[in-house]
């Protein structure tokens, strides 16, 4: 979930996640506007992270969340995804 444009450098704040080693974190920031979230880092917590908000109540059922920059095209996200079929969607 990378985001270009003016809103890309105005967030909410900034949650680091890590899982051990230094190189594996991943630094998530809320952009302002409501409009999404910047994940910088590695590809497998931030295939965890992204399946743990799809699968928190409420989580839009229309395909209007997305994922750019992560596969060839937009991703779209449905309730439930596990973080393995988010992992192999993922071309970097």
């Amino acid at each position: 979930m990378r985001t270009a444009g003016p809103r890309a450098r105005v967030s909410f704040g900034q949650l680091q996640l890590a899982n051990g080693a230094v190189e594996d974190r991943l630094l998530v920031s809320l952009l302002a506007g409501g409009d999404g979230m910047r994940l910088e880092g590695d590809e497998d917590l931030a295939s965890s992270f992204v399946a743990w908000v799809t699968g928190r109540p409420g989580f839009p059922v229309d395909g209007s969340s997305v994922l750019i920059d992560w596969a060839g095209e937009l991703l779209p996200l449905r309730p439930g995804m596990a973080a393995n079929e988010l992992r192999a969607a993922f071309v970097g």
